[in-house]
């Protein structure tokens, strides 16, 4: 099995500002041939080439989430087809059953709904983890928390 790597654990897919700076994704890809490799990004998919750099990192085996503020945005992402999704949850939220006003169903990460007797790196078995399932049909979804809670459920519902 290869070793999994949690990218941008302190930041976003290199670019400035919203635009991702393709060349660095080449390079990227690249450097992670022979890793499990998995992040996430609030990049903009409608600015520049954005959409085309996230499809070509999981294209070629290193999975880009698309996180999405909310239930109804990760029906949006969902349809674009260029990536996994995750969604922010309000921090009341279920654990089991939720899906998008779309459909999708919604997996809470395991971390969470076992109170952390699975991690990133216990996560999925010998399939990988679930953040990391680059074809998946459903959304990973995290429960707002920490210390701006209120201010993410906020997001999550839309507000």
């Amino acid at each position: 099995m290869k070793k999994r790597v949690r990218l941008f654990q302190a930041g976003d897919l290199p670019g400035k500002n919203n635009r991702i700076n393709f060349k660095q994704i080449k390079q990227l890809v690249k450097a992670l041939r022979n890793l499990e490799a998995m992040g996430y990004t609030h990049k903009p998919v409608d600015v520049g080439n954005n959409a085309e750099a996230i499809k070509y990192c999981n294209d070629n085996g290193v999975c880009i989430n698309l996180s999405a503020n909310n239930l109804a945005h990760a029906d949006e992402l969902m349809a674009l087809g260029i990536g996994p999704v995750s969604v922010t949850l309000e921090k009341d939220s279920p654990l089991k059953g939720v899906t998008t006003p779309g459909g999708h169903r919604v997996v809470v990460c395991p971390a969470v709904t076992t109170n952390g007797k699975i991690s990133c790196a216990t996560c999925g078995g010998r399939k990988g983890a679930l953040c990391y399932r680059i074809n998946r049909d459903y959304v990973i979804g995290f429960p707002a928390h920490g210390s701006s809670v209120n201010k993410a459920s906020e997001i999550a519902r839309g507000e």
